[in-house]
């Protein structure tokens, strides 16, 4: 037996399949960190250009350099990238402290950074015979002890000590006074009371 025309045209439609398969590309997308290079370094890589969607990245270790302290970035790194991103190093200034010393007395502190390196010294203590400064120091990083340094006062002469015109003492000398006795008590039938510059009027 024949078949109509029409089922012949039906069952050879049904018998013929087509597949069709679709090829996708993901997008790509570029990934920077960017560090002040004044405030902190790193030796990992910084840019990712081209990265694919859904691909992972990690994000630089950061060291930071004298006077800052590396405190994150100021956004959340996604380490999975789904588009375009920049992150940017942070940090904070590390405030040091300045301690003056005078013969193991503090006498006075001061604060800075690395930023900032203006303070106020405090007057050096008074000491008789000396003059006082405090010592060379720099400020570069970390906490930082100055001491007072005490200078003798330039030599000094002084006039001799004169009692019926002969020499019965003198002294020189740059500070600490040495007094050198010449006379002998036993020659006078009194004692000393005290000894006078016969260069005063």
């Amino acid at each position: 037996m024949s078949l109509p025309s029409l089922w012949l045209v039906f069952i050879t439609k049904k018998l013929s399949t087509t597949t069709v398969t679709y090829q996708y590309d993901r997008t790509t997308h570029d990934v920077s960190f960017i560090i002040n290079s004044t405030k902190g370094e790193t030796s990992d890589t910084v840019t990712f250009n081209g990265v694919k969607y859904g691909a992972t990245i990690t994000a630089p270790t950061v060291t930071a350099k004298t006077g800052y302290t590396f405190t994150g970035w100021d956004n959340t790194v996604e380490t999975t990238v789904t588009a375009n991103a920049t992150y940017t190093a942070q940090f904070s200034l590390i405030e040091y402290t300045v301690t003056f010393v005078a013969d193991g007395t503090i006498i006075g502190t001061e604060t800075y950074t690395v930023e900032n390196t203006t303070i106020t010294e405090p007057s050096v203590p008074s000491k008789d015979y000396y003059t006082g400064v405090w010592e060379s120091y720099s400020l570069t990083g970390g906490d930082v002890t100055v001491n007072a340094e005490y200078i003798l006062l330039s030599k000094i002469t002084h006039t001799p000590y004169l009692f019926r015109n002969q020499l019965i003492a003198s002294h020189s000398g740059s500070n600490e006074v040495t007094v050198s006795v010449f006379l002998n008590i036993a020659r006078f039938p009194f004692g000393i009371r005290g000894l006078f510059d016969n260069s005063v009027g």
